[in-house]
């Protein structure tokens, strides 16, 4: 290209350059993100609509004046928006998934999940909802998942002491929630 670039546009370029210097494909059509963000950044209605006006002012600004973005200036289409949610680390069903984690010698601890999952949706409903699994989150869900069969002996093992504690066992009284 002869004319100037901006930083913005140099980047585009330079990501498309190949191991020898030279352009082997710029696709100015469609760049497509996933954006994820926190719970506490949902607005009054639950939805990421905040998220993405902000996104888009940044991504707007940020190529303002470009002479390329002038001719062909960013266009926005949101497909959907996927709610996360949040279950605080001393809420009962997580304190009791960490409590049967131990009794099968699983150290765990709350953490957070940088990706949807059915829980989030569970959670929007009103249904507070944890996940909670055997060893290999760094495979979940990728062509090559998997986990060891101890691991997941233990976490049926795990799972089924929560039921027992949140449901009771037959013939027993339940007591009133986790015990």
């Amino acid at each position: 290209m002869s004319e100037p670039r901006s930083a913005l546009e140099e980047k585009v370029v330079e990501a498309a350059l190949g191991a020898r210097g030279k352009v082997v494909g710029l696709v100015t059509e469609l760049v497509a993100c996933d954006i994820t963000y926190l719970p506490g950044h949902a607005d009054a209605e639950g939805a990421g609509r905040a998220v993405e006006a902000e996104v888009v002012d940044r991504l707007t600004a940020a190529v303002a004046g470009g002479p390329w973005f002038a001719e062909r200036p960013p266009r926005f289409r949101w497909t959907e928006d996927v709610v996360p949610a949040e279950m605080p680390p001393d809420h009962p069903p997580a304190v009791t998934a960490v409590e049967c984690a131990a009794l099968v010698d699983r150290s765990g601890k709350p953490a957070g999940l940088d990706s949807w999952h059915d829980a989030a949706s569970f959670t929007a409903g009103g249904t507070p909802t944890l996940s909670f699994g055997p060893d290999g989150i760094e495979t979940a869900h990728a062509a090559n998942e998997r986990v060891s069969v101890q691991s997941l002996l233990d976490f049926t093992a795990a799972v089924a002491v929560m039921a027992m504690r949140w449901c009771g066992v037959a013939g027993t009284q339940r007591q009133g929630g986790p015990r």
